[in-house]
Parts: structure tokens; sequence; C-alpha cells
């Protein structure tokens, strides 16, 4: 995410590609207090088909971070962790 005045919540997107020749089920994400998460496809998807998460982070205060979001699903790779990071700075100063 960069570095980015910590008073602006700052979103990036995860894509997600089907490529077994099953539904792939998205059960569950967990995520930390300060990311909020919206599934923007649905959570059952067919081969082929990009079911997109969409993070966002919010600072509490001028900090590094980095985070991680777990997604549990039906692959044999599950769970599958998405990770972001980045600068919130206080532009101010």
């Amino acid at each position: 995410m960069g570095d980015f005045d910590w008073k602006t919540p700052q979103t990036a997107t995860f894509s997600l590609r089907n490529l077994g020749n099953h539904l792939l089920i998205i059960e569950d994400i967990k995520y930390f207090v300060w990311v909020y998460i919206l599934l923007i496809a649905r959570s059952l998807c067919l081969r082929g088909n990009l079911p997109i998460i969409q993070v966002t982070y919010r600072a509490e205060h001028p900090e590094h971070f980095e985070k991680t979001i777990t997604v549990y699903c039906n692959t044999s790779t599950s769970p599958i962790r998405l990770k972001i990071r980045g600068n919130a700075v206080d532009k101010e100063n």
C-alpha cells in the first residue's frame, strides 16, 4: 500500500482464479480489527471465475504495518494468505 496519510483509509483488491474442476467455495475470511473486507464476487465460483476480495486498511495512528488476511476455502492449498503492508505517515509533520 506504500506511504499514505494515516488519516486516509487505503484499499487493495485481490483476485482469486478458480483453476479447478469444482466450485470454489470461500468458507471464511479471518482478518484483524483495522481491516474491512468486502467480497465483491459471489463466494461460490465456477471454473475460470474470479472472486474479488477488497481489503481496506484504516490506521489509528502513524505506523508501519504488515498484516495477513486468511481466506479459507475448499482447496487443497487452503488457507490462502493475502498480505498487505505499508506506511501510514503523518503528512502534516
